[in-house]
């Protein structure tokens, strides 16, 4: 019996040696005292001073007025008793964010509420500059205002990598500022994930990415009450291969970052505020939007207007746009709108007379070609129950082969389309009835045939196992020139024969799009593949 209490004595140590003899540190030891109407910010500063990595610095239920920055250090996690509950409200006249971390790894923050108090004083909620993986989670961040500088943000994090902010609560960020946002990640921050917050009134918008803040993955938020410019998800300056998913959002998703995709989104705001777009950018070039639904309280379903190319854009839904569904306006004759294929979409009831339209009386149309595209598909899409036309070109100038193949165009008010160019068209197989006007294109001036895309890979997977796939696409009487694929996970590729692993158990279809040297591309080659977690 001796034997066996000192051999688990020894497990004991041994197993308290290996996880750093952790701790909690409680804030209570040093000084601060809930609901006092006292400054807590030096005692809280004590606690984690006094914490080792590993430490979980405690507070209790309670107010805890903060005059001065909490400042976190590497591997120490700070917790509360629970959102509502534990609460770090600004207080003084010092400007001041209420947390910071710099050049730190390993920490995590979870379990309060942090109070902005509507001081403009309030500069930020969390600050991490040049951390590493951070665990921001079961947060309530709210009550900031304008304070007259860049912000205020709930969280605001540059040069950060491999965190997670997830599962938080951010509300009534400077809904009357232009810059007051829940989540930002900027300057070359990557490898980020932030998923499953609500955020709920802010000045701009909810999340934002810029500035060479790459790899990210953006999923599962609700975000309603943007105001000011109305995105309530931007993806900007060189934030490219990043992940946007399963959100369900007010208005924008501003993705103008390359390589990126936009899956399964909604955006619709029934409350009677109007945004400007549904989609701006849509993260090309190499870029793919699939199954998104975009409906009430957008201007444009679709805004393109940089040189994107290279694009699948499948099985999404435009629905009561105020403007247009889809505007395409390439920057100039030597620098098109090219190479985008538009697969199995819906556009459908786009209003004409609506006060929010920026453009009164040029309104209602579904589908908008202004200027400078070309080697554009419109395949098996519906277009209809539209005030306006289902195809509009403004000149005509810089516009040429264009693709419309086996869409069905029925029930524009003004026309199925107003007008084309004396170039390459190809229009087919279309049924077009009960417009305006009915009116169809013939064929002209496109030569040789369209790519032959096709794939092969196994039918199962594994969560975790690189899974093999190998394009064996055609081009008859040209060569392939561009490959896209889209797992229905993670970010596009183009790489002719790629592996891909996949992370989750579930079905995914797989697409292949090829383009030939003459800039043609065809419908996606599809396949379901079924991954199991065993």
């Amino acid at each position: 019996m001796l034997r066996h209490m000192l051999c688990a004595a020894v497990l004991g140590i041994a197993s308290l040696v290996q996880s750093g003899w952790t701790a909690d540190v409680a804030v209570a030891e040093f000084g601060a005292i809930p609901n006092d109407d006292v400054d807590d910010a030096a005692a809280i500063n004590s606690a984690v001073a006094k914490a080792q990595p590993g430490d979980t610095v405690t507070i209790p239920d309670g107010t805890f007025l903060l005059a001065d920055t909490v400042v976190l250090k590497t591997g120490i996690t700070l917790k509360g008793a629970g959102q509502g509950v534990a609460c770090l409200v600004f207080s003084g006249d010092k400007p001041h964010c209420l947390v910071r971390m710099q050049e730190a790894e390993n920490v995590e923050v979870t379990g309060m509420t942090l109070d902005g108090g509507n001081n403009p004083k309030a500069q930020q909620g969390i600050v991490g500059p040049k951390c590493n993986a951070l665990r921001l989670h079961h947060l309530t961040i709210q009550n900031f205002v304008d304070t007259g500088a860049f912000g205020p943000h709930a969280i605001l994090c540059s040069g950060t990598s491999n965190s997670m902010i997830s599962d938080n609560t951010i509300l009534n960020m400077a809904p009357d500022d232009e810059w007051g946002a829940g989540i930002r990640m900027s300057e070359s921050c990557s490898g980020n994930r932030i998923e499953r917050n609500i955020i709920h009134n802010t000045g701009r918008g909810g999340i934002f990415t810029n500035n060479g803040a790459t790899d990210m993955v953006i999923s599962e938020n609700i975000i309603t009450g943007s105001h000011g410019i109305t995105f309530a998800i931007e993806v900007h300056s060189g934030s490219v291969r990043t992940v946007i998913e399963d959100n369900i959002v007010d208005h924008g998703l501003s993705i103008v970052s390359a390589n990126c995709a936009i899956r399964r989104n909604i955006v619709v705001d029934p409350t009677g505020t109007w945004g400007t777009y549904g989609i701006e950018g849509g993260g090309g070039p190499e870029g793919v939007v699939t199954g998104n639904v975009i409906d009430y309280g957008q201007g444009q379903g679709i805004s393109l207007s940089g040189a994107s190319h290279h694009m699948l854009w499948a099985r999404n839904s435009f629905s009561n746009c105020s403007q247009w569904g889809i505007q395409m306006q390439g920057p100039a004759l030597d620098n098109k709108i090219r190479c985008l294929y538009f697969y199995d979409n819906t556009f459908r009831k786009m209003k004409k007379g609506h006060p929010s339209a920026r453009y009164p009386g040029h309104d209602g149309h579904a589908i908008r070609f202004n200027n400078n595209t070309e080697y554009v598909v419109f395949d098996s899409n519906r277009i209809m129950d539209n005030a306006g036309l289902g195809v509009q070109l403004t000149s005509g100038e810089g516009i040429n082969n264009i693709c419309f193949i086996n869409n069905l165009i029925t029930n524009n008010a003004q026309g199925s389309i107003n007008q084309y160019p004396s170039a390459p068209v190809i229009w087919e197989n279309n049924l077009v009835s009960g417009n305006g006007a009915n009116t169809q294109l013939q064929t002209q001036g496109f030569t040789g045939e369209p790519p032959v895309p096709s794939f092969s890979c196994p039918d199962t997977a594994r969560v975790g196992v690189p899974v093999q796939f190998q394009s064996t696409s055609a081009a008859p009487g040209s060569e392939i020139d561009h490959v896209l694929w889209d797992f229905d996970a993670g970010v596009p590729v183009m790489a002719p024969n790629p592996t891909y692993t996949y992370q989750r158990a579930g079905a995914y279809r797989v697409s292949l799009i090829v383009w030939n040297k003459d800039g043609r591309g065809a419908r996606p080659a599809e396949k379901v593949i079924r991954v199991s977690a065993e």
